[in-house]
């Protein structure tokens, strides 16, 4: 299944759209050269938003290329005091979509999973609509199996009473 990433730097405000489903080095290359961070961490990165349901990776990649387009840099003294990097890659993401449909292009059933579920309201706020096409839900996560053995061994023995 094709899908769209919005991965968030965890330490600066920098934002990085990808068709991978990780982040990788050669994706810094997208950013401009003197916001670029001296060293690629990946914990330092998590997805924010991710879109899938694409037909092809042909749809994959208009759709992208679309994205891009809507989210070109602004310059410093042009940016609203408060301007958020994320709020502007999901404002790109749901322009792109309602562009793609103004066109009369048929969507596909699409799906957004998101980090937290109040991001997709950012649109709203914005007096702009999410396609009926896109359903939204939260991102699943995963219990790291380390958690899992310490519940196993664990589990037990914390949930007798101690007069037992």
């Amino acid at each position: 299944m094709t899908r769209i990433n919005v991965f968030r730097n965890l330490k600066s405000t920098l934002t990085v759209v990808t068709r991978s489903n990780s982040i990788r080095a050669k994706e810094m290359q997208t950013l401009p050269l003197n916001l670029r961070p001296p060293t690629f961490r990946p914990d330092h990165w998590t997805k924010v938003l991710s879109l899938t349901g694409f037909s092809t990776d042909e749809h994959a990649d208009r759709a992208l290329g679309k994205i891009k387009a809507y989210d070109l840099p602004i310059p410093r003294d042009h940016r609203a005091k408060g301007y958020d990097p994320v709020k502007g890659k999901i404002l790109a993401v749901a322009k792109a979509l309602d562009e793609v449909k103004a066109r009369g292009a048929r969507l596909p059933p699409l799906t957004a999973q998101w980090e937290r579920l109040d991001l997709k309201d950012v649109v709203k706020d914005q007096q702009m609509l999410w396609p009926a096409e896109v359903t939204h839900q939260v991102i699943p996560t995963k219990t790291p199996s380390y958690v899992k053995r310490i519940d196993e061994a664990w589990g037990e023995k914390a949930m007798t009473p101690a007069s037992q």
